[in-house]
């Protein structure tokens, strides 16, 4: 009967270690684990670089030691009709090389539409038509008179006519450039071109800024940022955040999410 007794009396404590509150509207689950508290919340889905699931990682060294919190020890997994299905998850690292290579493609084609939008600036197209024609005519009358030795006489007459006619056309273009309206397409695309890239950039910049990174956590202070789960249909998702072997799991349905 003890035995049962403690068992029932461990089961609050377990379901209370998990606090909820909102902030602003956004809701914030935390866990409280051998003096370090963990708290995430479900920023949403978004497919600007692919289709993830981004959720936002706060960590608290409340204890008297530093802490490894490695991103590589997270794991994640998505509840679908046939089980639980794993979601990778994204180190820093790997998703700048995801943004990387997407952006490289989206301005190759940049690249190319400026060139073309430029070779074609400023042109001007003329089109010449021409046609000629010829008529040749002729007319020959030929008589001939002959006698022979008998007394008889022979007489004879040939016309010959001819009437020929020759006609042709013709069709040139003519392609000259304005170059005052090409340096000044030029001009634009070359702007519009760098502009991209530097949004690129900044993006690029932005992501890694607010990325959760591997690092070590002193006491008393704390970590935190984004993480991003590759996208996969299902309901809920787990999430556990690991740390020098100690769990914090989450769980969150599609509703929670911010967005």
């Amino acid at each position: 009967m003890k035995n049962i007794l403690f068992v029932l009396l461990i089961i609050p404590i377990i379901t209370l270690s998990q606090t909820e509150t909102y902030v602003n509207g956004k809701l914030i689950k935390s866990i409280i684990k051998s003096d370090v508290e963990v708290s995430t919340s479900f920023n949403g889905f978004h497919k600007d670089d692919g289709k993830y699931y981004t959720f936002e990682i706060i960590v608290y060294n409340g204890s008297s030691t530093t802490k490894l919190v490695k991103v590589q020890d997270f794991a994640a997994f998505i509840e679908t009709r046939k089980g639980n299905k794993p979601l990778d998850i994204l180190t820093n690292k790997e998703y700048q090389k995801i943004k990387q290579k997407k952006d490289k493609w989206q301005a190759y084609v940049a690249r190319v539409r400026k060139n073309r939008i430029v070779d074609e600036a400023g042109q001007v197209v003329s089109n010449t038509k021409s046609s000629a024609s010829s008529n040749t005519y002729g007319y020959s009358n030929t008589n001939a008179y002959a006698s022979t030795s008998s007394g008889s006489y022979a007489y004879g007459n040939a016309y010959t006519n001819s009437n020929s006619s020759t006609n042709s056309s013709g069709r040139s273009t003519t392609t000259t450039t304005d170059g005052g309206a090409r340096y000044a397409a030029q001009q634009n695309e070359d702007m519009k071109y760098e502009g991209l890239l530097t949004s690129q950039e900044d993006s690029r910049s932005q992501w890694s800024d607010v990325y959760f990174k591997t690092n070590s956590l002193p006491p008393s202070e704390s970590m935190g940022g984004l993480i991003n789960l590759k996208y996969s249909s299902g309901k809920n998702i787990t999430i556990n955040i690991k740390i020098e072997g100690v769990n914090y799991t989450f769980i969150w349905s599609q509703d929670e999410s911010e967005m």
